[in-house]
This record gives C-alpha cells, structure tokens and sequence, in this order.
C-alpha cells in the first residue's frame, strides 16, 4: 500500500509538471539548480522516472522539489525504490538548504530502509565551464522493525517458510544518525557537451554501523559512491545523458536517459 500511495503522488507531481514551467533559462548540467522538468531513463538498474518542480521564485532564490522512483516497471514492489529532494538556493551567492529522503528495500534486512537527511550545499566556480558543488548532510536511518525475523534467522533456525510469509512487522525504528559528505564536479566541454561526476560518503555517528554486517548488529550498507553522467544538449530544454553508477562492493549500473525541461 505504502508503494502504491508513493506511486501515485509521483503521477499526480509529473501531471502538475506545466503548471509550474517557468521562462527563465536553465543549466540543465546543474545538480543544485531548480527548474521544471521530467526525465525517463533506462538501464541496468530498470526503468526510472525523475520529476522536478519550481515552486517558488523570488530575485533573490529558488526553491524546488525533485522525486525519483526506479525501476518502476518492476512486477516485485520491493524492487521499487524512491527518493525525494526539496531544497531552496540562493542566486546571489549560490548558497542552498535541502532535505533528501531515500527509501528502498534492504534484502539483508527483510525489509524498508529510509535515511532522510537535511544540510547544506554550495555552488563554487573554479573557470569559466567547471564548478565544483559541496554538500554536507545529516540525520537518521529508519528501518522496519524485523528484530524477530533476523534473530530466527541469525541463529540459523530452519524456519524458512517465514521468509515467503514475511511482510512487515508493522513498526519502524530510528537505527542510527548517519552524516554524508558528497562533492559534485561540473565541467562545460563544449556548448553542447557536459559532464557531471559526483562522489559520496556516508557514515554513522550514532547508534548502528552504517557498514557492519546485519548478523554483526550493523546495516550492511556500503558507505562509499560514485556516478559519472555525460549530457548532451539538444536544445536549451532538452537532453540526452548517459549515467554510470558506482556503489561499493555492488554491481555498476548504467542508464541512458532523456529529460525535458519545461
């Protein structure tokens, strides 16, 4: 149910979409600018849909709201993961504010996992076509509560039928504060020709491992990534990119995608 509610608010923002184009220009190659637009990808990693909303503008910032469902064409709802963004940047110094909230299915932990973090970001030009964007995050992971189910399956019991049975415990546990430290990197090839590379590291400070293994008392997620996406720009609103994503000790996924900006 909790899938099918996200999947619908993620249709009703996508037809909302030209309600809130706007006249001004866009960098398209900007990870931190706001602006209007919808993109579908494709890949290893499924089918995805990306949508991005302005929804406030003033002479002096801009805020906007971005949500990512992936691998939306998948018949297991547990294959299907999301994430929205809402932040709001300053024009006259680049300077931002932002929430990211992540929620995915953990097969380690027979369950959902959500890290929803808050911070700040930047926006530094180095030359004239390469800048380079901090983003410094914080805040906590929340997991479903399966105590019960990993310890039958930690001690190694042959209670294997309860895997096929298992949904949800019905609860939810704040089980650590994690902080993230990402760098984005923007460089301007030609007029048409750009690339935007992003590496991140996130760990926790409180509460459970962020990397341990689960059997170990940890979360088992791997704290380091990487992605590298080269865009080409058809038009001022429209573009082509080719994504590839690198995740620790996890296979790499690549995807092309096609975003419009309205």
């Amino acid at each position: 149910m909790k899938q099918k509610i996200l999947f619908a608010l993620a249709v009703l923002l996508t037809a909302s979409l030209p309600l809130f184009a706007g006249d001004d220009d866009v960098d398209m190659s900007n990870p931190v600018d706001p602006y209007t637009k919808l993109g579908i990808s494709y890949g290893t990693g499924g089918l995805n849909i990306s949508s991005m909303v302005v929804f406030g503008r003033s002479q002096t910032c801009k805020s906007g709201i971005i949500f990512n469902v992936n691998d939306v064409a998948s018949l297991d709802a547990d294959d299907i993961n999301y994430r929205l963004r809402v932040g709001q940047i300053s024009t006259v110094n680049g300077i931002g504010f932002s929430v990211d909230a992540i929620n995915a299915y953990h097969s380690d932990l027979y369950g959902r996992m959500s890290v929803i973090q808050a911070g700040i970001n930047a926006s530094i030009p180095i030359a004239d076509r390469f800048m380079f964007f901090p983003v410094l995050y914080t805040g906590p992971v929340i997991v479903e509560n399966t105590t019960e189910f990993l310890f039958e399956r930690t001690v190694g019991t042959t209670y294997y039928s309860y895997v096929e049975d298992y949904d949800s415990s019905g609860g939810y546990d704040i089980a650590s504060m994690v902080g993230t430290a990402m760098l984005y990197a923007n460089a301007k090839i030609t007029e048409k020709f750009w690339a935007l590379g992003s590496i991140s590291y996130t760990n926790s400070y409180w509460g459970k491992s962020f990397t341990d293994d689960v059997v170990d008392g940890g979360l088992q997620v791997d704290p380091l990534s990487m992605d590298l996406t080269v865009g080409f720009q058809i038009t001022k609103s429209q573009n082509i990119t080719v994504c590839w994503d690198y995740v620790e000790d996890d296979s790499d996924d690549f995807s092309i995608s096609y975003n419009y900006a309205f």
